[in-house]
């Protein structure tokens, strides 16, 4: 609850500044070939109720995952004031009935990036994650601070227990707790589509 809360804080004086198959890639884990989801529009988030927008993709590649979580300070902005990576592994599971499949998401380290001179600012100013020395466009390793009380990103190592079915072009994930594995969501959140890219 601390860290939605002070990521919330964040999102607030950041908007307050200014402004190829995935399917296949999906199906086979052990293929190289990059297949890429995003989310189809920009989301307000929990931990962004405060006015932080956001959008999440997917890069799978062989047995690797990455997370992009894109932060907008508003609804209607084209560019990214702040980008955080997760990068781990995934493991496709049964198929649930169809098609739709389960699916684990390991992660185990977090970077972030600042895109903006003032999400740079706050991010100094605020001595994010205990860091207060990020430079513009460079990713800051922070895997080592994510645990941290104060830190409002995802604490690692962490897993995601998942489901995902494949319609076309568009992906959906699973709608519910994702925490524990006996609690996997069995129904898809069909209101936020991914986008194959």
């Amino acid at each position: 609850m601390k860290k939605h809360l002070i990521f919330a804080l964040f999102a607030l004086v950041l908007g307050a500044c200014s402004g190829d198959d995935a399917q296949e890639a999906l199906k086979n884990p052990e293929l190289i070939q990059l297949g890429t989801v995003h989310e189809e529009k920009v989301q307000p988030g929990l931990i962004r109720v405060l006015g932080g927008y956001e959008r999440d993709s997917f890069a799978f590649s062989g047995n690797d995952v990455i997370k992009t979580v894109d932060v907008y300070p508003t609804e209607t902005a084209t560019s990214a004031a702040l980008t955080i990576f997760y990068r781990g592994t995934y493991k496709r599971g049964n198929d649930i009935g169809g098609e739709t499949f389960e699916i684990d998401l390991s992660y185990g380290s977090v970077e972030v990036v600042a895109r903006t001179e003032d999400a740079l600012k706050l991010l100094n100013s605020l001595t994010f994650c205990g860091k207060n020395d990020f430079v513009l466009g460079q990713a800051a390793n922070l895997t080592n601070n994510a645990n941290d009380p104060l830190c409002p990103l995802d604490d690692l190592p962490m897993t995601v227990y998942d489901i995902y079915k494949i319609e076309g072009e568009r992906v959906f994930f699973g709608k519910g707790d994702k925490t524990r594995a006996d609690a996997r969501p069995r129904e898809l959140d069909r209101d936020n589509p991914f986008i194959k890219r």
